[in-house]
């Protein structure tokens, strides 16, 4: 049994991580099996982020334990539930977890030959917010873990492994590079032995390796560096350990000229340029928007720098233009101001006057009473004789008086 524990300290490590738990392409099983102590919520990274933000009531800087429990591959199919709980309350008890809110996530890993084991991860908040504290100071968990593993593996029956763990065959860095290079370290390796047993010349070594996408450069630290098909570099004693010890290696490479690394490396990049258009050109099919390359640092701070140069001589033309205006104005109501001062009050009463005059004509009427009757009496005459001819007006009022108008 490998107990494994870790402790989170920033949000962001606690976002990978919920996101890692929740992979389906590793995982057959990837599910939050048990929530203790706090609310269940559908996100599992709200879960984890609300457990880890209580350690600012402490003054800790760690939010969270997290424990991945890696039963043997034997064993791992065959624990019982009561057996995952005896685990998981051993190490409650060593770090004062027992009463802390936990998550147990379920995860059944997918090996290379198809099949799954399953294993769990617990994650404990660290802060004790009644007490304002944290409920230990987690130093050597790793060693504490270790002990408590092989405890468990006694009491449960499980297979032994050593006291202590042996020595790594290669680190999770060497893991992840040949995961992202689509293969396993131990069919990296494979193959570089393969290469090696079927040569018996650096030149044949070097070139069943070229054969398989492998490349020999020259080193400084290492002497000979191992290329692997995506361009990274590894340590070629390490690659072949149990295969060729150092002596062999550096008997068979003797008088063998390398490249260096620089250039062995610029060659695959351009390799690797036909496969890039080639994905650039899928992306264009698909009418997905293509990022623009990142600016170098220099370029960018001196893009900026201009930027804000004509930007600010904008402004300062602007502002200027402003001031002018300003002036100018200013200057035309100091203009209005002595205009209005140089007139005396003999030449504003004559205008004054000249006004008056103007109104008063306006509102007399352009004829006199007088001319006004004259008027309406000789357009009452032509009215009368258009009417009833040339008739005194005596004549038709006698008219009048015997024979009644009718009209």
């Amino acid at each position: 049994m490998i107990i494994k524990p870790f402790t989170l300290a920033s949000r962001a490590e606690v976002k990978r991580l919920s996101a890692h738990l929740l992979r389906t392409d590793e995982n057959e099983v990837a599910t939050v099996a048990n929530v203790r102590g706090i609310g269940q919520r559908p996100e599992l990274a709200d879960m984890l982020e609300s457990m880890h933000r209580t350690h600012h009531a402490t003054a800790g800087k760690r939010g969270l334990f997290h424990v991945a429990i890696n039963p043997d591959n034997d064993n791992a199919h065959t624990m019982t539930g009561a057996e995952w709980q005896k685990t998981l309350d051993t190490l409650e008890a060593e770090f004062g977890l027992q009463n802390q809110p936990r998550v147990l996530v379920l995860h059944h890993k997918i090996q290379p030959d198809g099949s799954t084991r399953p294993h769990i991860h617990a994650l404990y908040q660290i802060a004790d917010v009644n007490r304002g504290r944290q409920v230990d100071d987690f130093a050597n968990s790793g060693r504490r873990c270790g002990r408590i593993a092989r405890e468990l593996e006694k009491e449960l029956n499980h297979r032994q492994l050593a006291e202590h763990s042996p020595t790594r065959e290669y680190d999770l860095k060497r893991h992840h590079q040949a995961k992202r290079e689509g293969k396993s370290v131990d069919n990296q390796r494979q193959e570089i032995a393969d290469a090696w047993t079927a040569s018996t010349t650096a030149a044949e070594f070097q070139a069943a390796l070229r054969a398989k996408g492998y490349d020999l450069a020259g080193g400084e630290k290492a002497r000979v560096l191992l290329i692997t098909p995506t361009g990274n570099h590894v340590g070629l004693n390490r690659e072949l350990k149990g295969v060729a010890d150092g002596k062999d290696i550096k008997k068979r490479l003797e008088g063998h000229k390398l490249e260096g690394l620089e250039a062995v490396k610029q060659r695959y990049q351009t390799r690797q340029q036909p496969r890039e258009a080639e994905k650039l050109r899928n992306h264009t099919r698909q009418a997905e928007p293509i990022k623009e390359p990142k600016k170098a640092p220099r370029q960018e701070t001196a893009g900026l720098a201009q930027e804000f140069a004509d930007t600010r001589r904008d402004q300062t033309t602007t502002d200027k233009q402003r001031a002018q205006h300003r002036t100018e104005q200013f200057k035309d109501n100091q203009r209005d101001t002595k205009t209005e001062r140089e007139v005396t009050p003999d030449d504003r009463a004559a205008t004054l006057a000249a006004a008056f005059a103007e109104n008063q004509k306006a509102l007399e009427p352009e004829q006199s009473t007088e001319e006004l009757v004259n008027d309406h009496s000789e357009n009452a005459a032509d009215a009368f004789e258009a009417r009833y001819g040339k008739k005194s007006q005596a004549e038709h009022e006698l008219t009048h008086e015997i024979e009644p108008d009718y009209d």
